[in-house]
């Protein structure tokens, strides 16, 4: 046990009070559909971690990074830039920066003192999830939404920003509380006295529930790949539609603004050309060869970038690249 007997009986009291809101049941089998269909990486980070529930990791995962993992679960800022490299954040210091999830998560449970915490009683838990966030709530005197949004024991009042505290303001994502009591009853997770433990043939259970459909299904995502994919259906906030392509051709990366400079550079190629031909016909000898120079560099710039153009099109639009295809969502 981390906690003395009353603190303990306290949250389980209060697990054993809540209900999930029914308006709010939806989104939160949203939420487990996404953590079961990523349940290895979970599995995975928690042997890294020394044991701490893969459970405990993903609904941290969920309130910290909505189920990004090209995000830092300390607190949800991007793992990296464009080249690859280790983003600053005032959260983490600079020697313990991480490149990938699997290292963040690392990092973000021994900055909070948690490694190796493996408990499975209800109210150790449910004060890890409660402490990994902070107890600022308890100044307040309401429950943490960080736990308890979405269940009967939460209703309004919200940390808007760091050290800002609205009284108005209500949390929009589920609480950890109630995704682990929804798991309960989905079969996921099975509740013995006051611990939680798994069913033998957890293995088998369907990422479906009762509840909701087959279309909430989330895409798994290997460890050693961080490039991920959106899925609107689970509010999968994986951002690679919007930012890059990878080429399939060496596995650089390109910025779709260049579609259009290219694009630009086409049109500057032609203007080039024009306004060379135009002073040829129209202008003096004296200047026939520079101009032949600018009118030859237009013609060739133009070609060039209006062939790269083509190019990258082609990559995009018509999908002739799998891993583009899956990307952008081409059929």
């Amino acid at each position: 046990m981390l906690l003395d007997d009353v603190s303990a009986n306290a949250y389980v009291k209060c697990f054993d009070e809540c209900e999930i809101r029914p308006e709010r049941l939806a989104a939160v089998d949203k939420d487990i559909n996404i953590i079961i269909a990523n349940r290895v990486q979970y599995e995975t980070a928690s042997k890294l971690v020394n044991g701490v529930p893969w459970y405990i990791i993903a609904v941290i995962h969920g309130r910290e990074c909505s189920y990004n993992f090209r995000c830092h679960l300390a607190n949800g800022d991007p793992l990296v830039d464009k080249r690859g490299v280790p983003i600053p954040t005032h959260h983490i210091p600079r020697g313990l920066r991480a490149k990938t999830w699997p290292e963040g998560v690392v990092i973000a449970f021994k900055q909070v003192g948690m490694f190796g915490w493996s408990s499975n009683h209800i109210a150790n838990l449910l004060y890890m999830v409660e402490r990994y966030n902070g107890f600022g709530y308890r100044r307040f005197n309401i429950l943490s939404p960080y736990v308890w949004s979405f269940t009967t024991k939460y209703i309004r009042g919200l940390f808007v920003a760091d050290g800002r505290y609205s009284s108005s303001a209500r949390d929009g994502n589920a609480g950890c509380a109630a995704i682990l009591k929804r798991m309960i009853q989905r079969g996921i997770l099975v509740r013995k006295g006051n611990e939680m433990v798994e069913p033998v043939n957890n293995a088998s259970v369907s990422v479906e529930a009762s509840a909701v459909t087959a279309s909430t299904a989330a895409i798994e995502v290997p460890l050693s790949d961080v490039a991920t994919v959106i899925d609107e259906a689970t509010h999968v906030l994986l951002p690679a539609k919007a930012t890059t392509l990878p080429s399939p051709s060496n596995g650089t990366i390109i910025d779709p603004s260049e579609v259009i400079a290219h694009d630009l550079m086409v049109l500057l190629g032609a203007l080039l050309s024009w306004i060379s031909v135009h002073i040829l016909v129209h202008g003096g000898v004296m200047g026939e060869a520079v101009h032949w120079l600018v009118g030859a560099f237009g013609l060739f710039a133009g070609s060039m970038q209006a062939a790269i153009a083509v190019y990258l099109r082609q990559l995009t639009v018509r999908g002739t690249n799998k891993n583009v295809q899956a990307i952008i969502g081409v059929d």
